[in-house]
């Protein structure tokens, strides 16, 4: 699933694969702080506004130029969606 990070970055089953990614895609998620698996309850990408659905528990966000992110993930830049 998008949570489970392989010893090499990379997620088991895969929405974000780290590696895969340039040096700046990376620096960005570094620094809103992006986890694939939310600490934080009811804030998670699915529900957050910078979030689009795509394959199962992956999607893509606005944050990271439209790059891929894990539906249960988190970011420092993370906001509701509107009701």
């Amino acid at each position: 699933a998008c949570g489970q990070q392989s010893a090499g970055g990379a997620s088991a089953g895969g929405c974000v694969d780290l590696d895969s990614l340039t040096a700046s895609e990376q620096s960005l998620r570094k620094s809103m702080n992006y986890v694939e698996k939310s600490q934080t309850p009811g804030e998670t990408c699915s529900v957050c506004s910078f979030f689009t659905p795509a394959e199962g528990d992956c999607g893509n966000c606005e944050i990271f130029t439209g790059g891929p992110a894990s539906a249960g993930g988190r970011c420092d830049s993370w906001a509701a969606k509107p009701a």
